[in-house]
């Protein structure tokens, strides 16, 4: 077995207490590089898989000869705020294979209401987080919401860890497409995402800056992303930051660059 895969945890058991969790960490800023450590929002996934269910479980393959699984859960549906005009709900879950964790998921389904004018989306979205926020103004460039909210929820594969011994394999890519196809397909509008080399989050901008290392992987990613999951630049400034899409129903409009909104 490949040094440092994550273990499953153990059974939940009442009043047992839970062993401390040791997470690789981060090799530091002076030399960015593939690593498996994992990223935020999973290190606090993996503390709270100690204590969570993951009730949902996807068959990728087979099934009698599955190629692996996904064990995920639903956050609960929920208001971003008191207007009742966009609500948010989140999937995080984990790769399983021959017994291992080795890549998790993190997807954001954005609920907007039908209708939903730009404007009053870009401020709800502005209220969650500097991530959905720089989403609400892609998108919000891009489109016009008050057809695309007509259309569905919006998908945002939001974050993708693969331990480094299977991230050249196609796995994660046939979890994904799984994924979309039994939950999502024809049921949401369309499926973006914000193309970022990991390794890279915490960089400085003279880590990232046109011409640097860190833009030419991103080029490799944006490559990687169109040939496996079918997803294409969005026109205008929202492509410069690695924004990309596919339509997941036949009545997703077209995206538009800001000059073109209205015409």
């Amino acid at each position: 077995m490949p040094a440092n895969l994550i273990p499953f945890p153990p059974i939940r058991q009442r009043r047992r207490p839970v062993e401390k969790v040791v997470l690789p960490r981060w090799n530091g800023w002076t030399r960015i590089r593939r690593t498996d450590a994992l990223i935020g929002s999973f290190e606090t996934e993996l503390r709270n898989a100690y204590h969570r269910a993951y009730p949902q479980r996807l068959v990728v393959g087979p099934k009698d000869a599955p190629i692996c699984y996904l064990a995920y859960h639903l956050s609960p549906k929920s208001w971003l705020t008191e207007n009742e005009v966009v609500a948010h709900r989140r999937l995080m879950g984990w790769i399983e294979q021959n017994g291992d964790r080795v890549g998790a998921i993190h997807l954001d389904e954005w609920h907007p209401v039908p209708g939903i004018d730009n404007d009053s989306f870009l401020e709800e979205m502005d209220t969650w987080s500097q991530a959905s926020y720089d989403l609400g103004v892609a998108l919000s460039e891009t489109w016009d919401m008050e057809e695309l909210s007509e259309a569905g929820p919006i998908l945002d594969f939001h974050l993708l860890w693969m331990h480094p011994a299977y991230a050249k394999a196609s796995l994660w890519r046939d979890v994904i497409q799984e994924l979309i196809r039994r939950r999502y397909a024809k049921q949401f509008s369309v499926l973006v995402q914000q193309v970022f080399p990991l390794e890279y989050e915490g960089a400085g901008d003279a880590c990232i800056g046109r011409g640097s290392p860190f833009e030419r992987r991103r080029r490799a990613m944006v490559r990687l992303s169109q040939r496996t999951l079918g997803v294409m630049p969005f026109p205008g400034e929202p492509a410069n930051d690695g924004w990309m899409w596919k339509p997941l129903s036949h009545e997703a409009p077209k995206p538009k660059a800001r000059g073109e909104q209205g015409s």
